[in-house]
This record gives structure tokens, sequence and C-alpha cells, in this order.
């Protein structure tokens, strides 16, 4: 096993409204044990939500970009400085069902699969940009549409009501990953465009559940090169009902997991063979991808609630980490903690929005 820690988020499907509904985890590999867990804080709009499989719960995407920790939940990023002071903890009325982050020196940017679109904050939290895939006429038509509504700019996607009948989370946008030459983007569900059609008449005649369904046939997933600006299709995969997740290019290779198949798959970017590798899990709901080097990756799963180590090159499942957990919880983001990071504390906070003097670094809150 690779030595070092990885910061674990997770959601817990079907958390009641008064329950915690996803954790932090810090998980020694070489020790194959968990360190520390911690809850985050809840969405602000969750009691709102009916969707109970998901929705605005759980902890979601996590990232380490220099001395920073930068986590999210459904509709909030907080940053934690390394001894996991909080630093700052802000909010956009674009950001909706965030699924996925990406940090770098000038900014963040967030997969916010509810307004489907990428946001663009920088590190004050004021919005600096976004992508809106609706605006590429010939990558729409690639999809199958005609053409589209564009993003309401409007509506506050935070919360799970207020897109309830608009033409939202279209492509299911779920992951942002970076590239030598750009980033790689995830659209994990692309509904039909008839799939598409029977949700707004649904949405119109009022069906509860219209924009949540839980799976959806006739679907795809799709897999683009994106350069901020510009998007290229590099994969197309047919047959998806739940959303596929985690996407990265490794060696020449279009590395996801497959959510429906409960696999890690990979796939040659020249149109050669696929690789595919099965997850242990009863029901399971693979979701959280690191790459340990190599064609070795760390891999999470749910029922039971665990990590996988899996060796794309012999093609085999190499080692497991159970997690102690709940019976519905499942891992959500991935990614290594410095070693000279401290270790995480039972809470955290205070929040942004009710700063301290022991807080240690400046707090600001946007909300």
């Amino acid at each position: 096993m690779t030595a070092g820690r990885v910061l674990v988020s997770s959601i817990v499907r079907g958390a009641g409204e008064r329950t915690t509904s996803g954790y932090l985890r810090v998980v020694d590999l070489g020790a194959r044990h968990v360190l520390a867990r911690c809850g985050l804080p809840e969405s602000r709009y969750r009691e709102s939500d009916p969707n109970q499989r998901g929705g605005a719960r759980g902890a979601r995407g996590v990232a380490v970009f220099g001395e920073r920790v930068l986590i999210a939940n459904n509709e909030r990023l907080f940053i934690y400085d390394a001894a996991w002071r909080p630093m700052a903890e802000f909010s956009h009325p674009l950001l909706g069902d965030i699924h996925d982050v990406l940090p770098g020196p000038d900014g963040i940017w967030v997969a916010s699969t509810s307004s489907d679109l990428m946001v663009k904050l920088g590190w004050d939290g004021t919005l600096q940009g976004d992508w809106e895939w609706r605006r590429q006429p010939e990558l729409v038509r690639g999809l199958g549409f005609d053409a589209l509504p564009l993003v309401d700019r409007t509506l506050d996607y935070r919360d799970p009501g207020a897109a309830h009948g608009s033409a939202s989370n279209v492509v299911h946008l779920n992951n942002v990953s970076a590239t030598p030459w750009g980033m790689l983007l995830s659209f994990g569900r692309v509904l039909s465009p008839a799939n598409y059609a029977r949700r707004q008449q649904a949405a119109r005649d009022g069906a509860a559940g219209a924009a949540f369904a839980s799976r959806v046939s006739g679907s795809a997933s799709v897999f683009l090169a994106w350069n901020g600006a510009d998007a290229q299709v590099l994969g197309h995969v047919a047959g998806t009902e739940v959303p596929n997740h985690n996407a990265m290019l490794i060696e020449g290779r279009l590395v996801y997991l497959d959510s429906n198949a409960s696999r890690l798959v990979a796939r040659s970017l020249d149109g050669g063979r696929e690789q595919a590798v099965a997850i242990p899990g009863v029901g399971g709901f693979v979701r959280g991808l690191l790459h340990l080097g190599g064609l070795r990756f760390l891999v999470g799963n749910q029922a039971p609630l665990a990590l996988y180590v899996v060796d794309l090159a012999t093609g085999s499942v190499t080692d497991c980490i159970l997690l102690p957990g709940l019976p519905a919880e499942s891992p959500y983001g991935l990614c290594l903690l410095p070693d000279h990071f401290g270790d995480l504390p039972t809470a955290l906070g205070p929040s942004a929005a009710q700063p301290t003097a022991e807080a240690g670094a400046p707090l600001f809150v946007l909300s």
C-alpha cells in the first residue's frame, strides 16, 4: 500500500433533516485505518430539499492548494489553513449541487451541477467568470439538441426548489480535473432530447421530483477537453442511467468511474481497447478517485463504505481499507493531504459567519 494520508469526504444517503449528512475523514494509507473524522457544516437549504437520496446533503469536492484545504458542500466553499483554522467561507447564487472543485493560483473553478455551469471564484470569493456550454452551438448539436435555453441567471441555484421546472442540470456537470493542456470535464449524465422534453413537461405539470429522478434510461456520459473557453469531446458512453463520475487523463487514457456498473474504466484516446475493473460493493455507488502513480488508483465505494486500490496494469483490486461509518454512507471526494498539515480536528469551525478572536487567520463570508 502507498504511504501517506488521504482526505475523504462523504455523503449519507437519505440522512434525516437533523442528522449529519456528510463527513470528512483522514485515512492513513500505510496503516490502513481512519485517523480522524468530523462533520462539515450542513447546507442552508437542506430542510427544503425533497431529494432524499442526495440533494443538498453531504460533503462534496475536496482539494489542497498550497497551504490551503478547500472543501465544498452543496452550495458553499470552506477554506482552512494547514492547521485546520478557518480562513474563509463563501457562496454565490450560481453555485448549486456542487460536485467538484479545482483550485489554482488565481481562483477556484467549481462544477455547479444544478446551474449547468463551470463557475470561477477568486480567492476572495468574488465571481470571476463562468463557462456556459450551451453557448457553443456545435457542442449543443453534438449532444443531440437543436437548441437549448440559456441559463437563467435570475435564479438562485443554491436553493433546490428554485430551479424546479427550469432547464437546469441537463448534463449533470460533475467533474473538473487538471491536465497539462487545460482541464477535463465530465457531463456525468446527459439527458436525451426526449428525456429532457419529458422532464420539462413533468415540471410544468407540477410532478414532484421531476428534476432529480435517480435513474433516467436513454442517457449518456460525455467527457470533454476544456481550455477555459472551448470544449472538445474526448469520449462518449451510451446507456447511462445514473451519472458516471470522477474523470482524469493518465498516460493517454481516459480514466473514469462507471457508477452504473460499479467499475473503474480506462479508455484509450486513440480508439484502442477499453479496460475495466469491477469494484466490490453490494449495490454500491463508486465515487471518489485518486491517482496513486503509474496505473494504480484509489477508488471509493459504499456497501461497505471502503477505499479500494486498483491496479489497471494487472486488472485487479489489490487492497481494501474498510471505513467505519453508516450503512447508507458513500465516499465522495479524495485528495492527498501533505505530511506537514495538522491533524483533522473533532469539529470544524467556527464558521466564517461567526468569527472569533481564536480562529486564527482572518475570516470573511460572502453569501
